[in-house]
């Protein structure tokens, strides 16, 4: 169904269908529509298959049915210990399971199986024929390619890849062409709803013992209709988070699916960030989020997935970027410096990392607290080990910097510039961020936008908070973590919102004309 669903849309047909629409629209009503908003941006992605996407299909295609949760997640938590393909693969053609349906272990059933599902569509007999002719049974008796090695070899088809998406959308789904874009509020036409404009979101979580100002980043479901949403559940044992996987119908109502990771001594997981690799096939979802790192410090971890709705599918996660606790165990320093609230940017071929800097400097009584936004760039991988705060593979750079001045008064949001999300529309890369006049919990706090010409750099460009969110408290964070989403064709900025009894509530908030 999701290769169905995606070969659909991306394919060249329906493609040339909307930009022919489009160029019609455009041409009687003198609308340019912006590439990657208006109309997807072109991708050719690299097929890579990693043990996620193996071991779903592996069930698939020896089993001839979807994955169990319990067995997947055992499977899987051996492939991250270090159990390679064909060891998985002799424990399942030597399973009771294999070997209770003599039907599985049929050459042509196992042949049409693959070409069902890996090359999406039903074989000719002479296909069928040209395969047996040269694939051995499942034990590895007689001659020519291994089970193992014909599923490799489908993997490597041209017909896997053409069910890869051929294109994107850089801001997770198509705007609509009266839709008010993040450019407008810079141009002065647009600004946010305030908190009491703003719809409430509901988020039913069971496995929360508690709810606070709630994280909450979303993606489409590539299954079909609908969202994927993630956020942080406390399970207690003072700040023990995991990240929990919840399904929305309209982007109002979320329901808890599950958790997606079993905590160890000492681990926690909170504030994910969720992104699309479109630039490899199957397109891979990139979860940041806050974790404990080499030093004990807040730093940024990352799991991964190609298939976002199941959740024992998402890998653990791994310490991409440390942060600083002022032991020098890890960071040539002895100033305590936070990686927290990562994100990640995958533009078109290039990927980045993002995150912010709760600089607490040799104590919370530093003079020279504050909190700033950093980014790096641009990043082989999201499965290796980048560095430090302070050094890495590539040159760091300030996002958002900050005076070193708690309270300060010569701007709403001099002491803390803390970036939430990381998009791209049009020739901007935007950063929505929430800030305040205080580094930490008090303040004055807001919600609003930087942008720059370049992923990398400073984002001195930022909507004053007059078209942005202000908070109605000025004791808590009383306004912080947006994230950016596509609802039904308009942009919708979600947060998470202290009102004035201190009550927490998610919200989400329109772009309005002004």
């Amino acid at each position: 169904v999701f290769w169905f669903y995606r070969t659909l849309m991306f394919s060249p047909s329906w493609l040339g269908v909307v930009v022919a629409v489009g160029a019609l629209l455009c041409g009687a009503y003198g609308f340019t529509p912006v590439p990657g908003v208006h109309t997807p941006l072109p991708i050719d992605p690299t097929v890579e298959i990693h043990d996620d996407t193996w071991l779903m299909n592996a069930y698939r295609l020896l089993f001839a049915r979807e994955a169990d949760p319990t067995g997947f997640a055992v499977n899987f938590n051996a492939m991250q210990a270090g159990d390679s393909r064909e060891q998985i693969y002799n424990a399942f053609v030597t399973s009771a399971e294999f070997h209770g349906n003599p039907q599985l272990a049929d050459r042509r059933g196992f042949v049409v199986r693959c070409f069902r599902t890996l090359q999406y569509h039903e074989p000719s007999e002479s296909e069928i024929a040209a395969a047996l002719g040269s694939l051995r049974n499942w034990d590895g008796s007689g001659q020519g390619l291994t089970w193992l090695q014909f599923i490799d070899r489908n993997f490597a088809s041209p017909q896997f890849k053409n069910g890869c998406p051929t294109s994107y959308y850089t801001l997770g789904g198509q705007v609509a062409t009266t839709a008010l874009l993040l450019n407008d509020l810079f141009n002065g036409t647009a600004r946010m709803q305030l908190s009491n404009e703003s719809q409430m979101v509901t988020i039913n979580m069971p496995s929360a013992i508690r709810m606070w100002d709630q994280k909450l980043s979303m993606v489409a479901d590539p299954r079909g209709a609908g969202f994927l949403a993630f956020t942080r559940a406390y399970i207690g044992d003072p700040n023990k988070f995991t990240i929990v996987l919840l399904t929305s119908v309209d982007g109002t109502v979320f329901n808890e699916v599950a958790p997606l990771f079993a905590l160890g001594a000492g681990q926690t997981f909170y504030d994910a960030h969720v992104a699309v690799d479109y630039s490899v096939c199957p397109p891979r979802y990139i979860m940041s989020m806050e974790c404990v790192g080499n030093e004990g410090g807040a730093s940024l971890c990352i799991s991964q997935t190609s298939s976002p709705y199941f959740p024992q599918a998402w890998s653990h996660p791994f310490v991409v970027v440390d942060g600083c606790t002022g032991s020098g165990k890890v960071c040539p320093t002895h100033a305590a410096e936070s990686a927290s609230t990562g994100v990640s940017l995958i533009d078109q071929y290039t990927r980045y990392v993002a995150w912010t800097q709760v600089y607490d400097g040799v104590g919370q009584s530093d003079p020279q607290a504050h909190t700033y936004s950093q980014s790096a760039g641009p990043i082989r991988s999201f499965s290796e080990y980048f560095g430090n705060v302070m050094v890495g593979k590539t040159t760091i750079t300030t996002m958002m910097s900050s005076e070193p001045h708690p309270f300060c008064t010569d701007a709403w949001d001099c002491n803390n510039r803390d970036k939430q999300d990381w998009k791209r529309e049009g020739a901007y890369y935007y950063a929505l961020y929430n800030g305040a006049n205080y580094y930490r919990c008090n303040g004055r706090w807001g919600i609003s936008v930087a942008r720059n010409r370049s992923p990398l750099g400073e984002y001195t460009d930022r909507v004053p908070l007059t078209r942005g969110i202000p908070s109605v408290r000025s004791d808590t964070c009383g306004i912080s973590y947006p994230v950016l989403n596509v609802i039904g064709g308009q942009l919708f900025i979600y947060y998470a919102f202290v009102d004035t009894t201190g009550a927490n509530h998610p919200m989400r908030a329109r772009l309005v004309r002004v």
